[in-house]
């Protein structure tokens, strides 16, 4: 049935699916109206009548439109010929300048339309009048939206969404529109996600398909805080994030409960440092649950987000992000661990204690831990403390890690982790062995001084520094005999090998991967180990022992020179110090592991008993009878787990480079990815430098 009505008792369609509109094929359609007067009689207007009289448009929005557009296109010609700018003859162009005119003028084309409907509303029109019930209706525009002029992507996603609010289902949506279910299925879904995101995926930024693979996610806040994630990383028509990352990202967090605490940690310090983290997980998650996801996106993302106290770099990412400016600084780019104490491990304290039970006011030169402050132990350095980061909570079964230079001690068990005391009397063992143990050495040092020192087996000790060592002669002899003999005895002499590759080793390549660097060494100490100030701060100067330094001399020039320290024991995890291949094959885990032991354990029987793989990733055992090939088997087992495919190919590789170097029994090929390896030549450490008297 036709009605004749005006334009303003015209509306657009509350799910009408055309939001954006072609200005050209819209000019085309102005230009009809306005050459014949009006709409052709087989192109009507549909609408559906209101309660209130008005009428909302079923089939027609673009025509509906161009009348408007039409109506005042004569008086626009006018007032450009008014203007000195006549039009002589009005074609699709003219319609295009004019339209553009009335979006720039009022923002948008929708605005002008209704902007001019107040002084050309009134004008007729007719449309025929469609009956029906709801569901009909929705069909019907859906249908009529797929012709000549495609809707836009948010049209759509509007569309669908008012269809199934009616009862439709998607695919009956998709029959009648003849589209498969899932192009209904991904514009449902992006017409669940935040604005900015819906905009940024139907400006092309992104593909639909990720509207779906968000749609996916169980649980709103997750699905709310990986969508700030994406468009966090969105930067003007660019985003950091490519489809396989935020489909990889969206099946990893919906199956990723959050941060969960084990039964079984390495050692207190981590249990403690996991309480933290997962007490502060709790309440920034109670208090921001969508923002706290996006955060644990932003750390899946970098592959940070399991079990973060296990490496200083997870740690730190974790407080980085969830820590404000109550846990974490961002000047210094560091952990807050006062306040991390004071107000996430409140169950931890001195109070029972078995750390605060060993004897108050007498700290050893190497004690439990080699300094107080809130990262070491404040008791055993007399500092007044109420907790610190290795203390224990009243049911902590006992598990304490000591220093390197502890292993030998009775109480102490060698572990993949490192030596460690379980028990409260093993502890108090442990520590009267070294109380002694340190008396003695004292004692000793200063017969050695003096010429007097013997070894073990009652007969006179010789040093015997390696190759590399430095000349006695050029330690500050004083012309005194006494000096003399003091500053050229063998302690003297390693004490100088020492100082000086710990004065000199940061000139050359420390960055390299197999460099051995002091600064991240568990044998520097942040005092003398003695009672002379003026002896290195290094565990292996406390008393007479084997030490050696080596250079591996690069065999094309221009490349760094690595220094070596054959006593060096690492700090950083297995995680840190590996870098991930560019380039990894895909290989079974099980197999990469075997082999590289294989390989490892076959270049370590031929190097020899004073020699072995992997010096930059196990480090050397301060107690001299452990079997190093074992000691890389247990590292290897304990620290596999927490590597990445390309790091754990990077460590296969490394691990051939070493069986390599040992069949030929010269060159040692090292790569800083794994890849691109270069050959070094390993040499002396330099003996005298010029103009340098230490």
């Amino acid at each position: 049935m036709n009605v004749s009505t005006s334009l303003n008792q015209l509306q657009p369609h509350e799910h009408q699916m055309r939001t954006v509109y072609d200005l050209d094929k819209l000019a085309e359609l102005l230009l009809s109206v306005y050459s014949e007067g009006g709409i052709r009689a087989w192109q009507p207007i549909v609408a559906a009548a209101n309660d209130d009289g008005s009428f909302r448009l079923i089939h027609g929005h673009r025509r509906w439109l161009a009348l408007i557009f039409g109506a005042a296109l004569p008086d626009w010609l006018a007032r450009q010929k008014a203007d000195g700018q006549p039009v002589d003859q009005v074609t699709v162009e003219t319609g295009r300048t004019f339209l553009t005119q009335m979006v720039e003028h009022f923002d948008n084309l929708l605005s002008a339309g209704q902007a001019l409907l107040k002084r050309y509303g009134n004008r007729p029109v007719d449309v025929v009048l469609y009956e029906g019930d709801t569901t009909d209706e929705l069909y019907a525009l859906l249908g009529g939206n797929f012709g000549a002029e495609a809707p836009d992507m948010l049209g759509l996603a509007i569309g669908f969404a008012g269809a199934v609010a009616a009862g439709a289902s998607p695919a009956q949506i998709a029959a009648r529109i003849g589209k498969p279910v899932q192009f209904v299925q991904h514009h449902l879904a992006l017409q669940a996600l935040p604005q900015p995101l819906q905009k940024a995926i139907a400006t092309g930024v992104l593909p639909l398909s990720v509207a779906a693979k968000l749609q996916q996610i169980s649980g709103d806040a997750k699905r709310a805080g990986l969508s700030a994630f994406v468009l966090a990383n969105i930067e003007g028509d660019r985003s950091h994030l490519s489809a396989g990352d935020i489909a990889h990202l969206a099946k990893a967090l919906d199956k990723w409960p959050g941060i969960q605490l084990p039964m079984l940690f390495d050692h207190q310090t981590q249990r403690n440092l996991a309480r933290a983290v997962g007490r502060l997980w709790g309440q920034v998650l109670e208090a921001h649950p969508a923002a706290t996801w996006a955060a644990a996106a932003s750390l899946m993302h970098q592959g940070l987000h399991e079990e973060p106290w296990k490496t200083p770099a997870k740690l730190t990412a974790f407080f980085q992000l969830f820590g404000g400016d109550i846990y974490y600084d961002n000047a210094s780019g560091q952990i807050r661990f006062e306040q991390l104490l004071a107000h996430l491990l409140p169950e931890v304290g001195c109070a029972g204690c078995p750390i605060k039970a060993l004897p108050a006011g007498t700290t050893l030169r190497f004690d439990l831990a080699p300094a107080g402050g809130v990262m070491g132990m404040p008791c055993r350095f007399g500092e007044p403390a109420e907790r610190c980061l290795h203390g224990f909570a009243a049911d902590d079964s006992i598990d304490i890690r000591v220093q390197p230079i502890w292993a030998d001690l009775p109480g102490v068990t060698a572990t993949a982790n490192g030596p460690r005391i379980t028990s409260l009397a093993d502890l108090q063992t442990a520590w009267q062995a070294r109380a002694q143990l340190e008396a003695e050495e004292d004692a000793a040092a200063v017969a050695e001084e003096t010429g007097a020192v013997t070894s073990n087996n009652g007969q006179p000790a010789v040093s015997q520094p390696p190759a590399g060592g430095v000349s006695a002669d050029a330690v500050g002899a004083s012309g005194n005999s006494d000096d003399a003999a003091a500053a050229t005895g063998p302690i003297a002499r390693m004490r100088a090998q020492i100082a000086d590759f710990m004065a000199h080793h940061t000139t050359l390549a420390v960055d390299h991967p197999v460099a051995t660097r002091c600064a991240g060494c568990q044998h520097r100490l942040a005092k003398s180990p003695t009672k002379d100030p003026e002896v290195p701060h290094c565990a292996w100067a406390g008393r007479l022992r084997t030490v050696q330094f080596l250079q591996l001399q690069p065999a094309e020039a221009g490349q760094p020179v690595i220094p070596v320290c054959r006593q060096y024991a690492p700090t950083a995890s297995w995680a840190e110090l590996i870098p991930a291949h560019p380039a990894p094959p895909g290989l079974p885990r099980d197999w990469l592991v075997a082999q590289t032991l294989e390989l490892a354990q076959q270049a370590s029987s031929r190097l020899g008993s004073d020699r072995y793989p992997f010096e930059f990733l196990t480090g050397r055992p301060m107690k001299g009878s452990e079997s190093h090939a074992s000691w890389f088997a247990e590292q290897l087992k304990a620290r596999q787990g927490d590597l990445a495919d390309a790091q754990l190919f990077t460590l296969f590789l490394w691990s051939h480079a070493q069986w390599s170097r040992e069949r030929q029994n010269a060159a040692l090929p090292l790569g800083k990815d794994g890849l691109q390896f270069g050959r070094y030549q390993e040499s002396r450490w330099p003996e005298n430098r010029e103009g340098d008297a230490t």
